[in-house]
C-alpha cells in the first residue's frame, strides 16, 4: 500500500513550515530528516495514534536553522542557496522522498502560492516609501525562482532619471544586495555633478525580448538630511532578510558591574569586575503604523546589530518598554549591550600642537 502522507511546498518559510502527517498507518513507519545533508533524525521508528495517524511537528525541527545573511557583507551582492529539507519516509516495504527549500522566517498567515509571494516581494516588511539618508546602510533581499535581474533608477532636481542594473542571476536561492545611496550612486553623482532627490530598486525578467517589470515591486528611498544624534541600527527580520533602522531618541549609558571580592584580615580585595556597559536607546517619536511595525521587528529579532565608525557590531537587547497608541506619537525604549563585552580602551596618540601663548598688550 503507498505511503499517502502531507506533500510539502517546493519552497516555503520555515515557520509555515505545514506538519507532516502520514495517514492510514496500521504498522510503524521509519523516518530519517536531513537539513542541507546534515542529520536531524535518522532511521527512527514511530508509532500511529489511534487514528492511525503520524504527525512529525517539523516546525519545531527547523526552528533554529541559523539566518542566511548579516550585515556584514563588504560586497554588493552575496548570495547564499537555501537551506534544503529532506524527508524520508519508509513503511512496509514502501519508501516516500520529500524536499522543501526553506527561508528562515515566517509570516502571519500561511501562503498558498509561494512563488507569487517571492516574485512579487523583497524579503522586507519595510514600507514600499521611506526616507534615508545619504550614509544610512540599506539592505534588499530577493529569493529567485526563475532568472532573474535588478535595477535601480535615480531621480535628480532637475527632472532626469538614470537606470541601471545592479546583478543579474539564474542561481535558485536568495541574493542579499547593498541597496543603500552611498554604495550604488554616491561616486556617480560625485562625478556628474547630479542633485538627487529619491531613487527605485526593482526587480525584473525578460521573456521572449519582453521586459517585465516590477518582481519584485520596486521599493523607493527618498533621500533626506542627516539628523544630529542619529544611531543606525540593523537586525534580521522575520522574512530571514536584514532591514535597518535609524533611532534618533537619546542614548544613555548605564553601566553595571558584578565584583567579586574576599577579605583578608578585615582587608577587602577585588578578584574581578564584570564592568558592562549597558546603553538605554529610544526610538524616537513613530510617526505612522508601518514604521510601528518595523520597530516592532527589530524587537522581535533575535539577531541584532548597531553600526558605528563604519562597523557592525552585534547586540543583544535586554529588555524593553513598548506602548503603543493607535493614532498617537509612540516611541520605545530599549536596554542593550554590546555581544562582545570588550570593555578595553584604545586611543591613537599623536604629536602635540605647538603651545598657543596668550598675548600680552
Amino acid at each position: 500500500m503507498a505511503i499517502t502522507a502531507t506533500i510539502l511546498p517546493k519552497t516555503c518559510f520555515s515557520e509555515n513550515l505545514p506538519d507532516l502527517k502520514i495517514k492510514d498507518c496500521s504498522d510503524p513507519a521509519t523516518i530519517s530528516i536531513q537539513i542541507d545533508e546534515q542529520s536531524i533524525i535518522s532511521n527512527v521508528e514511530l508509532l500511529p495514534d489511534k487514528t492511525k495517524t503520524i504527525i512529525i511537528y517539523l516546525r519545531q525541527l527547523v526552528r533554529l536553522i541559523p539566518p542566511l545573511f548579516s550585515p556584514k557583507q563588504s560586497d554588493l551582492k552575496s548570495y547564499k542557496p537555501c537551506p534544503i529539507l529532506k524527508i524520508t519516509i519508509q513503511r512496509a516495504g514502501e519508501s516516500l522522498l520529500q524536499s522543501c527549500r526553506l527561508i528562515p522566517g515566517g509570516t502571519r498567515f500561511d501562503i498558498s502560492d509561494m512563488t507569487d509571494f517571492l516574485d512579487a516581494n523583497f524579503l522586507t516588511w519595510q514600507p514600499q516609501i521611506i526616507e534615508t539618508t545619504h550614509t544610512q546602510p540599506q539592505f534588499l533581499t530577493t529569493a529567485i525562482q526563475t532568472g532573474r535581474a535588478v535595477r535601480t533608477t535615480l531621480y535628480t532636481k532637475d527632472g532626469r532619471a538614470f537606470t541601471r542594473t545592479i546583478w543579474s542571476s539564474v542561481q535558485i536561492g536568495c541574493h542579499q544586495m547593498k541597496a543603500d545611496f552611498s554604495t550604488l550612486w554616491a561616486n556617480e553623482c560625485s562625478l556628474r555633478k547630479l542633485d538627487p532627490i529619491c531613487y527605485d530598486i526593482e526587480g525584473y525578467f525578460t521573456v521572449n525580448g519582453e521586459v517585465i517589470s516590477n518582481k519584485p515591486f520596486a521599493q523607493r528611498y527618498i533621500l533626506r538630511p542627516e539628523r544630529c544624534g542619529e544611531t543606525c541600527f540593523g537586525f534580521v527580520n522575520s522574512l530571514g532578510s536584514i532591514d535597518t533602522l535609524m533611532m534618533i531618541g537619546k542614548m544613555k549609558l548605564k553601566p553595571e558591574s558584578e565584583n567579586k571580592t574576599f577579605m583578608n584580615r578585615e582587608v577587602e580585595t577585588e578578584l574581578s569586575n564584570s564592568y558592562t556597559s549597558y546603553w538605554e536607546a529610544s526610538t524616537g517619536y513613530i510617526d505612522s503604523p508601518g514604521m510601528a511595525a518595523q520597530y516592532q521587528d527589530f524587537l522581535k529579532s533575535t539577531n541584532r546589530w548597531i553600526y558605528q565608525n563604519g562597523e557592525w557590531l552585534r547586540i543583544v537587547v535586554d529588555e524593553y518598554k513598548l506602548e503603543h497608541t493607535p493614532r498617537e506619537l509612540n516611541a520605545y525604549t530599549f536596554k542593550y549591550h554590546l555581544a562582545a563585552r570588550n570593555e578595553r580602551r584604545y586611543f591613537e596618540r599623536k604629536e602635540l600642537p605647538d603651545v598657543e601663548l596668550p598675548v600680552i598688550f
